[in-house]
């Protein structure tokens, strides 16, 4: 079966993004306090809160079904797929095709493809500086 691997272009967008608030050896947080902080940070990000989340797309030393009871998130959906480093990867055209499939529930009319974003610099080291982008607000 042949399918147009495109036609999700335009109608899917990753929205917000995230990392954990502290980087490098952390022996006081765990594995679930990091994913958890970098969820927070992405939903923030997307203006969105945990009760907006339907779906939990996560990889580690336990299953996505973890992740969402740690973070009090009853999605509808879980993935936890584990490929080793491109798992994150595997997430993304997951969820797209959930998405696509009407598994999950986005409504596309929320989603804007080419909206304007600002792009800002956080430092993460003193070497490092990642860019966040944000849809600028009117």
């Amino acid at each position: 079966m042949s399918r147009d691997r495109t036609r999700l272009r335009g109608r899917v967008a990753i929205v917000g993004q995230g990392e954990s608030d502290e980087h490098g050896k952390l022996p006081h947080k765990s594995a679930f306090q990091l994913h958890a902080e970098s969820a927070r940070n992405a939903l923030a990000d997307a203006g969105l809160a945990a009760k907006d989340v339907d779906a939990v797309f996560s990889a580690g030393l336990w299953m996505g079904s973890e992740t969402a009871e740690y973070m009090g998130i009853r999605p509808r959906y879980v993935d936890g797929t584990q490929i080793g480093g491109c798992s994150f990867i595997a997430h993304v055209q997951h969820a797209a095709a959930a998405i696509d499939a009407g598994v999950v529930d986005v409504d596309p009319a929320a989603v804007t493809i080419g909206m304007p974003l600002e792009v800002v610099f956080r430092d993460v080291s003193d070497t490092i500086a990642l860019p966040l982008f944000r849809p600028v607000t009117r």
